[in-house]
């Protein structure tokens, strides 16, 4: 950080908590009906966000437990985007792609 009198400055944070984001795991894919989103702790805390590939937002879940399933009966057969975000404030998130089929 750079202060107001051009002095450098370091910031206190010397590490960000979170669960590591590449344990979740997504099936099936392709899908029809649902998704299972699956984690080896917990996905509380976590929130999964379904967006089109025009980057539009279909829909918004608060993830709980080890292990969700996700609706997707009412999505038009294509291809969408599921982006994984971790806690509040945490930087971590990690983007799937997945394929609604009839």
């Amino acid at each position: 950080m750079t202060g107001n009198d051009n002095s450098v400055r370091y910031s206190p944070i010397q590490r960000i908590k979170g669960q590591p984001i590449a344990d979740i795991t997504i099936g099936p894919n392709p899908a029809s009906n649902y998704i299972i989103i699956t984690n080896k702790t917990t996905l509380s805390g976590y929130t999964a966000h379904v967006y089109s590939l025009n980057g539009i937002l279909i829909k918004s879940i608060l993830l709980t437990g080890a292990s969700q399933t996700v609706d997707i009966g009412q999505l038009t057969p294509g291809v969408y985007y599921l982006i994984i975000s971790g806690y509040p404030g945490s930087l971590k998130s990690k983007t799937y792609k997945i394929v609604k089929q009839l």
